[in-house]
């Protein structure tokens, strides 16, 4: 990237996924609330920053699939039909769930409304070099997800893989057509790094999505390996961002 050269928090939100992906086992009762009411809570109030805060509206959500009927509902009646839905299919962990686990969590999130799905590679699979399992259960993925005309983005989680394996993932979404491969679920030991974004690049011609440990400090270095240089190059259908506090970030240390 051109030295001195960054982009306004507007800019930012343009190519991001705004995520809320918690489960309730996550929370614990507190005061007679239980998990499931503070975790409901927190989901409006996930929606309501989004439409009624100060930051701006990012590109999409990223929800899990129960969550997108409600998600939908609420940005379309509060005027914010035009944020994408994005949601999950065998998330955080892409080799604990079954082939037809992540298809039916895709299915219900893309009958509810979602127009994207970020499914995590079966990196167990990939690791026992099952490499035409993988293939297999993407190119399922693929056609049910462009059947519904939506997009398909493949979660690698790459601080769990190493460089051979980052190349093969790469190779094995180019070979199934996914749209985007993404970096990182968020949830695992290690975030985005700018060695895997190299490799990334290097090994996949589609859209590429960095997520996990994205911060005001490195977010223009990132935008820059992924061949962001000037402002045309905000093109979602290119590059995302997966943030959950990111944008708040930003505007705090403007």
């Amino acid at each position: 990237m051109r030295a001195g050269l960054s982009f306004s928090v507007e800019e930012i939100a343009s190519i991001s996924d705004h995520t809320f992906l918690k489960r309730a086992e996550s929370y614990s009762s507190v005061d007679g609330v239980s998990c499931m009411e503070r975790r409901r809570d927190d989901f409006y109030r996930f929606l309501d920053a989004i439409c009624f805060g100060e930051l701006p509206a990012p590109y999409a959500i990223c929800v899990r699939p129960e969550d997108v009927s409600q998600a939908k509902h609420i940005l379309d009646e509060r005027g914010f039909p035009h944020i994408v839905l994005v949601s999950v299919a065998g998330f955080p962990d892409g080799g604990w769930y079954s082939t037809q686990g992540k298809l039916g969590e895709a299915k219900l999130a893309l009958q509810a409304g979602a127009k994207e799905i970020d499914m995590v590679i079966n990196y167990d699979a990939l690791k026992a070099k099952d490499l035409g399992f993988v293939l297999h259960e993407l190119e399922l993925m693929r056609e049910l997800v462009h059947g519904a005309s939506a997009r398909l983005k493949l979660i690698l989680e790459t601080a769990h893989l190493t460089d051979e394996e980052i190349v093969q993932a790469c190779q094995l979404a180019q070979k199934a057509r996914c749209d985007f491969i993404k970096t990182s679920t968020g949830f695992g030991v290690g975030g985005a790094s700018e060695e895997a974004l190299v490799l990334m690049r290097r090994h996949f011609s589609g859209g590429i999505k960095v997520s996990g440990g994205v911060n005001a400090s490195n977010v223009h270095r990132f935008l820059s390996l992924m061949g962001v240089e000037k402002q045309i190059d905000l093109n979602p259908d290119k590059v995302r961002i997966g943030e959950s506090s990111l944008l708040r970030e930003i505007v705090s240390k403007s």
